[in-house]
């Protein structure tokens, strides 16, 4: 009598292995760009309801209407404005630390260096560049604890067709 498995059991074996950690691989894939997705929906989300409409709201309205808001980013490289749907600056992350400013009639919120958004307005913005500070910076280390950079928004109509939106970063 022969003792151990033979042969063909420990192929099966070993296959089942590799196919089991194959599958739970790919299901924890799965599951992880799920989540991501999710996340970009929500920034794009509140891009478009707070920041978006938002601006368009006041353009609407007189010469000193002011709307308040906050936001929660995480993964967004930038949110600024552009004279025609482009993607961010490369130096985006120093302007947002220094409070730089764009200007145009697009809001766009960019996830990386081919993939952003554009929504043309109504009025003319200049809005403080907002999104992720340059990595070792005071801004980015006090932000990066939960991974999410708040900042407070003030959209406000400064004079006709022009729309001023400022945001400030809450540590």
């Amino acid at each position: 009598m022969k003792k151990g498995l033979s042969v063909g059991i420990w192929i099966w074996i070993i296959g089942g292995v590799l196919i089991a950690g194959f599958l739970f691989v790919m299901v924890f894939y799965n599951l992880a760009l799920v989540g991501s997705q999710k996340s970009r929906e929500f920034m794009v989300d509140q891009f478009e309801t707070k920041i978006v409409k938002g601006a368009d709201y006041i353009c609407s309205l007189g010469i000193g209407s002011v709307k308040p808001t906050k936001i929660k980013l995480k993964g967004v490289q930038a949110i600024y404005a552009a004279k025609k749907p482009e993607n961010v600056n490369p130096k985006a992350p120093l302007y947002i630390v220094q409070g730089n400013r764009s200007y145009g009639n697009y809001l766009c919120i960019s996830f990386s260096n081919t993939d952003f958004i554009c929504e043309k307005l109504a009025c003319e913005v200049n809005i403080t560049y907002m999104g992720t500070p340059m990595k070792g910076t005071d801004m980015y280390n006090m932000g990066i604890t939960d991974g999410y950079f708040d900042f407070d928004v003030s959209i406000e109509k400064k004079e006709h067709g022009k729309v001023l939106i400022t945001g400030t970063h809450i540590p």
